[in-house]
């Protein structure tokens, strides 16, 4: 029954969708356990990828609320405690619940914001609220879908696949065979046709009649030829490749969200005008008589000349996500066009 147990264990925590449920998950399947967790991987690396999800649909919030005059403060995916107390006002104001923003799932947050989103777009007197729900966000809520309803399908084919029928008849029990398991677990995968339901019946039937086909059509779907085993190379250079492999996920999340930033940054809500003494260029969201927020800021200083930044911003300077475009001045020797983060 364990692999029952595993595959409904993956549905409990793709449907929770937060840190708690996936670690809870990781704490009674482990991958480094007697029996493996079969969804191990895809628990580690979806903890990974909550944060980044997270502080895009708080940025959202944050956009929201400052366009309704509730929220003053730094557009920067941070739970912060203005930022919660801006959520709950704005809650208790429709007579509604403010989800936790720091350990919400982030369907959850993504669904106030829109409802955020929806107010400020009906009440507000400023210059209409930009969305930032752009490709990311959008290709987030698919993901999410498309998780839980393979975590569903996969708890759905492993119960059957479990499920022994014993009608008794004159006292004998007539049982399906293996190979008759094979091929009624194998039509179960091919008529849900997805990764999980392929990967249960290779779980089932590692070296069964259609494991071969199993395998090919995983293949097929990942749109990508099999990893080579990590195991073919030598210990060092496979701990180094594991870390390389972790900072690339971390690194493109990371990027994925500084292009969120900056695409909000060229719109940002109640954004003005100034020139700096130095001849610094900003079109930029101002707190406390400076560039504070999201904005866009373009250099005048002769070293640094048409060097354009779109991002989040502390008193001026480029303070957390955002891309950096560099212009041909005496600073770029080195011919750099672009960085994200």
């Amino acid at each position: 029954m364990l692999r029952v147990g595993d595959a409904q264990a993956w549905v409990k925590a793709v449907t929770t969708d937060n840190d708690t449920a996936y670690q809870a998950y990781l704490k009674d399947y482990p991958a480094g356990g007697a029996m493996p967790g079969a969804m191990a991987a895809a628990a580690t690396e979806r903890l990974t990828s909550l944060n980044a999800e997270r502080a895009q649909a708080i940025r959202d919030i944050q956009s929201g609320l400052n366009a309704l005059s509730l929220y003053d403060g730094l557009i920067d995916g941070r739970s912060s405690d203005e930022t919660v107390r801006a959520a709950k006002q704005f809650a208790n104001g429709g007579r509604k619940s403010a989800p936790q923003l720091s350990t919400a799932a982030p369907r959850d947050l993504r669904a106030f914001a829109d409802t955020i989103r929806q107010a400020a777009g009906t009440r507000t007197t400023k210059a209409p609220i930009i969305a930032t729900a752009t490709t990311t966000t959008t290709a987030a809520a698919q993901a999410d879908r498309e998780r839980l309803a393979q975590a569903q399908a996969a708890a759905k084919v492993a119960t059957q696949s479990a499920a022994v029928v014993r009608p008794v008849a004159a006292g004998a029990s007539d049982t399906l065979s293996a190979a008759q398991q094979d091929a009624k677990d194998w039509a179960d995968a091919a008529r849900v046709a997805t990764a999980a339901a392929y990967q249960s019946y290779l779980t089932a039937h590692p070296t069964g009649a259609q494991a071969a086909a199993a395998r090919s059509a995983l293949a097929k779907l990942s749109n990508k030829a099999p990893a080579f085993s990590l195991e073919q190379i030598s210990g060092e250079v496979r701990v180094a490749t594991e870390a390389a492999r972790r900072a690339q996920i971390s690194a493109s999340a990371r990027a994925a969200s500084a292009r969120d930033t900056a695409m909000a940054a060229t719109s940002a809500p109640g954004a003005r005008s100034i020139v700096a003494a130095n001849g610094d260029q900003y079109e930029a969201q101002i707190s406390g008589g400076a560039p504070n927020g999201l904005g866009v800021k373009i250099s005048g200083t002769s070293a640094n000349a048409g060097d354009r930044y779109r991002g989040e911003m502390r008193d001026g300077m480029s303070s957390g996500l955002g891309v950096y475009e560099f212009g041909a001045n005496v600073n770029n020797t080195g011919g750099a066009v672009r960085y994200e983060g």
